[in-house]
Formats: C-alpha cells, sequence, structure tokens
C-alpha cells in the first residue's frame, strides 16, 4: 500500500496548497505533486461574470499530464487530464 504524501512532496507555500481543492486527487494519482513544467495545455477557458460594479473573472485550464521520465507506452507513466479553475483573476498573461 502506497504511503500518503508529504508536505515536502507539494512544492508550493502550505497556504497557497490550503486554498486547493482535489490536491488529495494528483497527490495520490502520482504520489506527489506533478511538475507542470512539461505538460500539454488541452484547452484554456476564460468565464466571466458580470457583477454590481465589476466582472469576476475565472480561468479554467485542462492540461495533459504525466510522468515524463518514464516511456510512453509504461502504464506507471500515469497519463491523465487534469483539470484546474483558477478563481478570481484580476490580471492574466499568457506567453508561449
Amino acid at each position: 500500500m502506497s504511503q500518503a504524501p508529504r508536505q515536502s512532496d507539494f512544492p508550493i507555500e502550505q497556504e497557497a496548497g490550503n486554498l486547493i481543492r482535489g490536491k488529495e486527487l494528483l497527490l495520490s494519482h502520482y504520489g506527489e505533486w506533478p511538475p507542470f513544467t512539461d505538460v500539454e495545455v488541452i484547452r484554456i477557458t476564460l468565464e466571466r461574470a458580470p457583477t454590481d460594479d465589476a466582472a469576476v473573472c475565472d480561468l479554467r485550464a485542462i492540461f495533459s499530464t504525466f510522468d515524463i521520465n518514464r516511456p510512453a507506452d509504461d502504464p506507471k507513466r500515469k497519463q491523465a487530464h487534469t483539470e484546474i479553475l483558477f478563481g478570481d483573476i484580476s490580471s492574466l498573461s499568457i506567453q508561449d
């Protein structure tokens, strides 16, 4: 049976980590927080909703995540689609 991931496996500040709902799904799938450096972006959607004084914007992103150190045909590569919702976006810059 696998061990529960340690905080050291989650390379972001504890306070930020506490804001991520569903992080346990990624941690249990990979055994650690996956590095998002080589993922493929499948979809990015900016969701905008007007409010009384302004607008609230959320960004929803879907990534193809996997263990880059394993060959494509290895089941331990653990390929999956990961959807992340970034809430209340006030500034956005997308670069290549």
